[in-house]
Order: structure tokens, then C-alpha cells, then sequence
């Protein structure tokens, strides 16, 4: 019997020969790019959190600067309160509404804010003049001091607080409005383009047409940018601020408080024909349209109340009865601090807003960090086992 003819062993093709350290390479691509892709996401996150950290510290300084223009407008109305009548409870009252106004011109600075230097030294130049009132020897020369602190606070300390306040809010604007997420636009858009293409040359390869592991990568990288996009946004805390800085109460307030310094003024220079006489009612009338905007019925009610107080005062310094003015200016005192409390109510829970909304929007974003990272790396192992099951199979 002639032996039997056994059939040479065939060549390995190019294509044979490289298809396994192709395939290893398509996996070390795809897991690179998923990591990469969640690096650039987490980092987005991290510009987001800065910026409402940011803004959120911001929200603490305006919120100091609001209770710094209550104060001083307390020691307005308690150093004219004084000039009117220098009793020693009104000193008291004067020297420990001096004393308050620290604390709050310390909470103004903080990092990344504006500087409120020009705050601080026009608020300690107004104070020295107000003690310069109280020290005085002579009756006349204490009103004529605290008149020029009153109206130093209106041509410096005022304005300051004021540019403090709108560059304040300017800051927090930007930080709100910068976009933070463009890293990760373009990071999840190369990351998702690459991956379709590693899966084209997957299946040409491997002539099987869609790989899972794959799929499941672009679907958890696209999902988690979503994410991203969506905590980095800080919609809710775009939505107080507006609410907040909408508000007429501040200007309320202020109008409130110059109408009563007016009101004391005027008692302490006993002269009908001054400009502060008839400053109290255009302040309150202005002070009353805004609240009119305003739906909240007991303030309206107080306002009410605290204009017909002031009319009373008018009318006896109009007469010229002294005596009567500082008894009915009583009265009116009485009102507005009532009025100023519920004011202050009002407005301390209008000014929680942009607080709790930036708390919030900072622990949603740190949950999408953990998000994204978790999604990166489910995404990496996806496509490395979804390459390593076309790996078996080539075997």
C-alpha cells in the first residue's frame, strides 16, 4: 500500500497573524478613552463646584451687607433719635448700635468677592463723627455733628455699600453663568466618536456587527454626561437669585429708615421750613408704591400705619408744637419698628433662597462626580469585556 498523503500545514494569513494584537489594541483604546472621558467629566464637576462654592460665599457676603445696611441705618435713626432728645437712654441705645455695626462689616469680605474697604472707612469715618456728636460740650454743636454724620452717610457710606452690593451680585452672575461643562462636551463627544469608531473596526474584523461591551460604554459615557450637564447647570440657584434680586425691599427699607432719621432731624433743629420736614411722607408714600407691588398684607397694613404716625408728627411741627411732635414721634418710632421687624422676617427668608439653593446644587454635584466616576469605569470594564469575549471567540 502506498502511504497514505497528508495535507501540508497552511501558512497563517497576515490577517490571522494580527487579529489578536489588534483586538488587545482595540481594548487598551477603548478602556483608555472611557477613563479619559471620565477624568475630563469629574473635572468639569470640580470647575462647576468651585463656581457655586463661589457663589454661594457671595451669597453670605450680600446677605452681611443687607445686615450691615440695617445697622447702620439703626444707628442713623438712634444718633438723630439722640440729637432730638439727648436723654441717656437714647445715648445707650446710639452707643450700642455702634457697637453692632462690627460684626457685619467683618462678614462683608469674602474670597472672590469684591473688596469693601471703601465700605469699612467710610463706615469708621461716620462713626467718628458720630462720636464726635456725643462728645461734644454744647447742645447745638451735637446736632450740627450728627447732621453732618447723617449726611456723610448718605453722600459716601451709602454709595459704597451700594457699588459693594452690585459688584457682589456681578461676581455672582459670572460664577453662575460661566460655562464649566465645555471639557466635558468636547471630552464625551472625541470619547464617543472614538468608541464608534473602535466598533466599526471591531466588526469588520470580527465580522460580527455590534459588540455590547461597546454599546454599553457609549450609552453609560453619553448618560453620565447628561448628568454632568444637567447638576452643572445650578438651575434651581439661577432661579432664586432672580427671585431674590427682584425684590423692591431693600430699597423699602432704606426709604423707611431715611424717612424716620428725616422725621428725628427735624425735631432736633425745631425748624418747620428745613428740607428734612417734608422728607418723611415722600419717603413713606415712595416706600408704600413699592410695597404695593409686594403681597404680603401685614406689611402693607404696618406701612399704613407708620404713615399716619409720621402725618400726626407732621402736623404738630407744622403748628409748631414742639411738645406734641416729640410725643406723637413716639408713636411713629413704635410703628416702624415694628414694621422693621416684619421687614426684616420677610426679607431674611426671601435671602435663604440663593443659600439653600447653593447647598443643594453642591451636594448634587458632588453626587454626579461619584456618578461619573462609577459610570467611567463600568464603561472601561463594558468594553474591555466586550473586546475580550471577541478575543475568546477568535481563539
Amino acid at each position: 500500500m502506498l502511504p497514505t498523503r497528508t495535507a501540508a500545514p497552511q501558512p497563517m494569513t497576515r490577517a490571522s497573524r494580527g487579529t489578536p494584537r489588534f483586538l488587545r489594541w482595540l481594548q487598551t483604546v477603548a478602556v483608555a478613552v472611557c477613563v479619559a472621558c471620565g477624568i475630563a467629566l469629574v473635572t468639569s464637576l470640580t470647575i462647576a463646584y468651585g463656581q457655586v462654592a463661589l457663589a454661594g460665599r457671595l451669597n453670605t457676603s450680600l446677605a452681611s451687607a443687607e445686615q450691615a445696611a440695617a445697622k447702620l441705618n439703626a444707628v442713623d435713626i438712634a444718633a438723630t433719635g439722640w440729637a432730638a432728645d439727648p436723654s441717656a437712654a437714647n445715648k445707650s441705645a446710639l452707643t450700642s448700635a455702634l457697637h453692632d455695626l462690627g460684626p457685619e462689616l467683618a462678614g462683608l469680605q469674602t474670597d472672590g468677592g469684591p473688596s469693601s474697604k471703601d465700605v469699612v472707612n467710610g463706615v469708621l469715618d461716620y462713626a467718628m463723627l458720630v462720636q464726635t456728636g456725643l462728645d461734644a460740650s454744647q447742645p447745638a454743636a451735637a446736632v450740627r455733628q450728627i447732621v453732618a454724620a447723617h449726611e456723610a452717610l448718605g453722600k459716601t457710606v451709602r454709595p459704597a455699600l451700594s457699588a459693594f452690593v452690585g459688584d457682589a451680585e456681578q461676581a455672582r452672575e459670572v460664577a453662575l453663568s460661566t460655562r464649566s461643562t465645555l471639557l466635558a462636551d468636547i471630552a464625551t463627544g472625541a470619547a464617543v466618536l472614538v468608541l464608534l469608531l473602535l466598533g466599526i473596526a471591531l466588526a469588520r474584523r470580527t465580522r460580527r456587527l455590534l459588540n455590547f461591551g461597546l454599546a454599553l460604554s457609549v450609552l453609560l459615557l453619553i448618560g453620565s454626561w447628561l448628568g454632568v450637564t444637567a447638576a452643572a447647570g445650578a438651575q434651581p440657584m439661577r432661579d432664586a437669585v432672580a427671585e431674590a434680586t427682584a425684590s423692591d425691599l431693600p430699597t423699602v427699607r432704606a426709604e423707611t429708615a431715611l424717612a424716620m432719621a428725616s422725621q428725628n432731624l427735624t425735631l432736633a433743629l425745631k425748624d418747620p421750613s428745613s428740607t428734612y420736614a417734608g422728607d418723611t411722607e415722600i419717603r413713606l408714600n415712595r416706600a408704600a408704591t413699592l410695597l404695593a407691588n409686594v403681597e404680603n398684607a401685614t406689611l402693607n397694613d404696618q406701612i399704613a400705619s407708620l404713615r399716619r404716625a409720621t402725618r400726626t408728627v407732621g402736623a404738630a411741627v407744622t403748628k409748631g408744637d414742639w411738645t406734641l411732635a416729640a410725643t406723637s414721634a413716639k408713636t411713629s418710632a413704635s410703628a416702624y419698628t415694628k414694621f422693621e421687624g416684619t421687614l426684616t422676617s420677610v426679607e431674611g427668608r426671601l435671602a435663604t433662597g440663593p443659600s439653600t439653593a447653593a447647598s443643594n446644587a453642591q451636594a448634587w454635584l458632588l453626587t454626579a462626580g461619584v456618578g461619573a466616576t462609577l459610570a467611567a469605569l463600568v464603561a472601561a470594564a463594558a468594553a474591555a469585556l466586550g473586546i475580550n469575549q471577541r478575543l475568546r471567540e477568535y481563539r
